[in-house]
């Protein structure tokens, strides 16, 4: 979204400058918090894709799971 259609949907926004290093840590950390979950973790620049096809069978369901 760009800063502009978020000024639009909010007027108290509080827009801070990017943190390229900071982004990579947090997504680094969340990655390693997902191996608790799946084995299968692929970190991106972009985010984190993991496999959670075991817990979808676990959890009875998409729903469930993120219940």
């Amino acid at each position: 979204m760009s800063e502009a259609n978020a000024w639009t949907l909010s007027a108290q926004l509080q827009a801070y400058p990017r943190q390229p290093e900071q982004e990579q840590q947090a997504l680094h950390e969340a990655a390693l918090w997902a191996l608790h979950f799946t084995p299968q973790v692929t970190l991106r620049t972009d985010g984190i894709l993991l496999d959670v096809e075991a817990s979808l069978t676990l959890f009875e369901g998409r729903d469930r799971l993120l219940a």
